[in-house]
């Protein structure tokens, strides 16, 4: 009698399992995909080049819903005529799935868990990384505690009584500012968590939310993101001057920069209309990833690597997915092609660098007591600009007169004599015609025929000097003007035979007589 009645409450207990098993709604993700990717997704899954009959099992729209001769692999809510569930408990070795070859079966149970499945509808999900999350039904306390509390419950625990005000504070600065409140802080929290908790908590709140501290700690959650870094990385691990992005990063956090902004001013703030400093600073995110100087690098290969490390990053800090397994395939799960991949490596190919070498210079950016004075400077030239051009006639005509006395005080400074030579020229008249080469520019350390420049300060203005005694040579001569005013020099010149003369570059003589040196020949 005993042994009857423990038998037949286990029997009432088993069924009662199975009943409760059977009403909970089959979810793709949870109960399907894990059985159809260990023993399909091989065959029948996202790999374009192992995919059998054009039959992908885990997408919805992967043909499984189509009519094939007669034939439909899955029939919603009918799962005697799903072909996929007739391929499951076939006997013929050529017809049931998975193949024997493969070393893998589905068991009954799991063969009925598909069936359920099919017949509730045969509803697809997408991968749960890309399945908007739910609101749900709004529980007292915070929301996480009904998870929490549901766990310690299944443990048979119960929560933990409320922390102390003291703990609490503790808990709120270090997850918003990093530190640890003062015993000012910590006494004036605990007066007015006596009086009344739930204004205590949201004043020290907004208190810890206007500390610059906030911004510092934020900050190194999305610096670690982005991989900042004080230096290029690889082997040489030369420093590189980007502080002043660490410094933007904190203050977008501290003046509560609205996210849209954030990333765009990150992204391509220099390519903004009439960008500010700050915006290019926040593009200086495309120079940060590794780079490298060494000798024997290739170029070509680096800026693969770069355009490659800028599309792993940008995707995993913005699209809240990876892209790097598309680098070389289309990824399983997520719907990430290599297309996808090198379409978003296209985006950063403009950015204008060097791939091999040193890094090449910043831009120069006013900060704090600079940047304050430069405005007040950029004040005072509008201010006196204004003034200039609302000039009266008679302070035209003071300004003209000025100028003229100015022009007339100020004489050209006359530097220098530099000479080469000689250069043997062989033929006088084919060597008039010929460039030696300081007719396209004059280079101080250039060579030419074994000579180099000289400098002559023994040549004085007005007199003959004899240069040398070769014959048939050429000799070039050079000195800088400089006038601080736009005038007119009279210059006067004599040759042993040909010459030319150019300013500026400008070819402003060119005369080959037969003749003996002499002043003022030309």
């Amino acid at each position: 009698m005993n042994r009857l009645t423990a038998l037949s409450i286990f029997l009432s207990t088993l069924v009662g399992s199975t009943l409760s098993q059977a009403k909970e709604k089959i979810k793709f993700n949870r109960d399907i995909r894990p059985l159809l990717s260990d023993n399909c997704f091989a065959c029948h899954g996202p790999d374009e080049h192992e995919r059998k009959a054009k039959l992908r099992l885990d997408v919805k729209d992967g043909g499984g819903f189509e009519d094939r001769d007669g034939f439909q692999a899955i029939v919603p809510k009918d799962p005697s005529n799903s072909e996929i569930i007739a391929r499951m408990i076939s006997d013929d070795e050529d017809e049931i799935m998975p193949p024997p070859e493969t070393g893998k079966k589905l068991n009954k149970e799991q063969i009925e868990l598909i069936k359920q499945w099919i017949n509730e509808g045969a509803e697809y999900e997408g991968h749960w990384s890309f399945t908007s999350p739910s609101k749900t039904t709004k529980t007292e306390g915070h929301p996480i505690d009904h998870f929490i509390g549901a766990e310690l419950k299944n443990q048979g625990m119960e929560m933990s009584p409320v922390a102390p005000a003291h703990t609490l504070l503790r808990r709120l600065s270090l997850d918003l500012t990093g530190i640890l409140p003062t015993p000012d802080e910590l006494k004036l929290f605990t007066k007015d968590y006596k009086e009344n908790p739930s204004i205590a908590i949201s004043k020290a709140t907004d208190r810890l939310l206007k500390s610059p501290r906030y911004g510092e700690r934020m900050a190194t959650f999305w610096l670690d993101l982005v991989r900042y870094a004080d230096s290029i990385g690889y082997h040489s691990d030369t420093n590189m001057d980007v502080y002043l992005f660490r410094e933007w990063v904190i203050n977008a956090f501290n003046s509560n920069l609205k996210y849209d902004q954030f990333t765009r001013e990150q992204i391509a703030g220099d390519l903004l209309p009439n960008s500010t400093d700050e915006q290019k600073v926040a593009s200086g995110y495309n120079r940060l990833l590794q780079t490298t100087e060494e000798g024997g690098a290739q170029p070509k290969e680096y800026v693969a690597i770069y355009a490659a490390d800028r599309v792993r990053n940008v995707s995993s800090a913005w699209l809240g997915g990876t892209l790097g397994c598309a680098q070389c395939h289309d990824h399983k799960y997520d719907p990430y092609t290599a297309k996808d991949f090198y379409s978003m490596a296209a985006f950063f190919a403009d950015i204008k660098e060097k791939a091999v070498g040193r890094r090449d210079p910043g831009m120069a950016v006013a900060t704090g007591e600079y940047k304050k004075r430069l405005a007040s400077i950029e004040k005072e030239i509008i201010e006196l600009t204004a003034k200039t051009n609302n000039s009266t006639p008679e302070t035209k005509a003071a300004q003209i007169e000025w100028e003229k006395s100015l022009s007339a005080s100020t004489k050209p400074i006359l530097m220098k004599w530099h000479v080469i030579g000689p250069i043997p020229g062989g033929d006088p008249k084919k060597a008039f015609d010929t460039e030696f080469g300081p007719e396209k520019g004059i280079d101080p350390k250039s060579v030419i025929s074994g000579k180099k420049w000289q400098d002559r300060t023994d040549l004085l203005d007005g007199k003959v000097h004899n240069l040398g005694n070769a014959t048939n040579s050429v000799w070039y001569l050079y000195r800088l003007i400089k006038s601080p005013t736009t005038t007119q020099l009279p210059l006067s010149l004599g040759s042993d035979d040909g010459i030319k003369v150019w300013l500026n570059g400008k070819e402003l003589l060119k005369t080959n007589p037969s003749r003996g040196a002499a002043p003022d020949q030309e």
